[in-house]
């Protein structure tokens, strides 16, 4: 009859393969004369032997394992960077490690400390607009053409929607369209423009805001006076017009 031992707790279940006191089968080792150690497959008895073993075989301050001979498995299992000699637990922590504090992201120079690189990469050229860097100027200049410029003030945008808003609100008579190269031009030109005092919207010319006044603006019968709603309008009457009737 084979005997079997809780790999979680440590409890000889016999022939059970279940541990009542976990309550779980899952930890189960199967063969309690054959417990191995993973650094060294040496085999073991009972779980405290194990422990006691393996507090033989020193532990790898990078991953926290214990190993047979710490300059062997340092040297095989973790990447040493060869710029600043930093090992690492993976290939990947090397790669993120250079690709951050040896690497410029801009030309892939490399440089000793993060300072020295971080220093060599503000020298390439940026985009204020988009905060973009170029490796060259030329690369700069040509970026430069993708933002639009205001040929009146020459403000630059990131995109060509905040350019027709810029352009439009800032340069643009909302009523004739007439474009001007600064907002104060443009206002002192829109007060040309007749301006219906009853509603405040200004129009191209007297015939606009004529025929405005006529088709929005409905007019009192009794005092000739109009009104900018027809609800206004009728209040109005009530309040006006109906009591001097009576």
């Amino acid at each position: 009859m084979e005997d079997y031992i809780c790999n979680k707790c440590g409890e000889n279940v016999g022939s059970k393969q279940f541990c009542s006191g976990c309550m779980t089968s899952i930890y189960v080792k199967k063969n309690i004369s054959k417990l191995k150690c993973d650094v060294c497959e040496k085999e073991f008895g009972e779980i405290i032997e194990l422990d006691n073993h393996l507090i033989s075989h020193p532990i790898c301050s990078i991953c926290n394992k214990h190993v047979d001979f710490i300059e062997k498995h340092t040297k095989l299992e973790h990447p040493i960077c060869e710029i600043c000699n930093i090992q690492f637990p993976t290939k990947h922590d090397l790669f993120e490690h250079r690709k951050f504090v040896h690497l410029c992201q801009i030309c892939n120079r490399i440089f000793n400390t993060k300072k020295e690189r971080d220093t060599h990469q503000n020298l390439h050229p940026k985009c204020e607009i988009c905060k973009l860097l170029f490796q060259t100027s030329i690369d700069y200049q040509k970026h430069m053409l993708n933002h639009p410029k205001c040929v009146f003030c020459e403000e630059i945008f990131d995109t060509l929607n905040e350019f027709h808003d810029h352009f439009k609100s800032i340069h643009t008579c909302k009523i004739c369209n007439r474009k001007f190269e600064n907002q104060s031009e443009r206002d002192i030109h829109l007060k040309e423009h007749p301006l219906c005092e009853i509603c405040g919207n200004r129009f191209y010319n007297l015939y606009m805001i004529n025929k405005h006044i006529k088709s929005k603006h409905p007019i009192c019968k009794f005092c000739n006076q109009r009104f900018i709603r027809q609800n206004v309008l009728d209040a109005h009457i009530k309040e006006v017009h109906v009591i001097n009737i009576f």
